[in-house]
């Protein structure tokens, strides 16, 4: 009786678990492709480093999205163990669907440069809350950040992603020039301090999610 009882837990832990995932990336795909690809905004996301590979190689974005996150996937196996892999796995379907979706979309929702990087850094810092605190990474630069985390616990996460985020601006300064890359600087500060309040608050017990 024991069993069956923790095992209904465990679906139900499971069915949160999993919608919680798919809500975050369902809000950080939409805040890339109606926000940060219209602004061509950098800030070291997937869609990001996608942008410069379609940039330099010429490749379709949504085929260069798709190329890269079947090669963090991989990391992420090989570095993360079968949970965060499997979690991840769901979350770069979901993403990539939602992504593609509301990039295929004839949507014009961009208002102007500042409230784009408002509602970006909020729905973004969202998306990677929901998969980290669900033990599943965004198959993004995240996954390099939390493979560093795994062996070297002494920098937070949030700052880690930063740092991600900061290499990959870059790379940016070269092909989308520095507006780009100092409007991305500026959404890495806002989401990855939001992002940390986020965590410090499900750590308390106080997310609403």
């Amino acid at each position: 009786m024991e069993d069956v009882v923790k095992e209904k837990r465990n679906k139900k832990s499971l069915k949160k678990s999993l919608f919680k995932i798919f809500l975050g990336n369902m809000l950080m795909a939409f805040a890339y492709s109606e926000w940060m690809v219209p602004n061509e905004i950098i800030n070291g996301g997937a869609t990001s480093l996608a942008m410069l590979i379609k940039a330099v190689t010429g490749i379709p974005l949504l085929w260069a999205t798709n190329g890269l996150e079947v090669f963090l996937l991989i990391c992420c196996g090989i570095f993360l163990g079968k949970e965060t892999m499997f979690k991840s796995l769901y979350t770069s379907i979901t993403y990539v669907i939602c992504f593609n979706v509301f990039y295929s979309l004839p949507l014009d929702l961009s208002f102007n440069i500042v409230i784009d990087l408002i509602l970006a850094s909020i729905f973004i810092a969202f998306g990677y809350y929901a998969n980290l605190s669900e033990k599943s990474s965004t198959v993004s630069v995240d996954v390099f950040a939390l493979i560093i985390f795994k062996y070297y616990k002494k920098i937070p996460l949030a700052k880690l992603l930063r740092y991600m985020n900061w290499l990959v601006l870059l790379f940016g300064f070269f092909i989308y020039g520095p507006q780009s890359v100092v409007v991305g600087i500026a959404l890495s500060f806002i989401y990855t301090f939001i992002l940390n309040q986020m965590m410090e608050l499900n750590e308390k017990g106080k997310m609403f999610i």
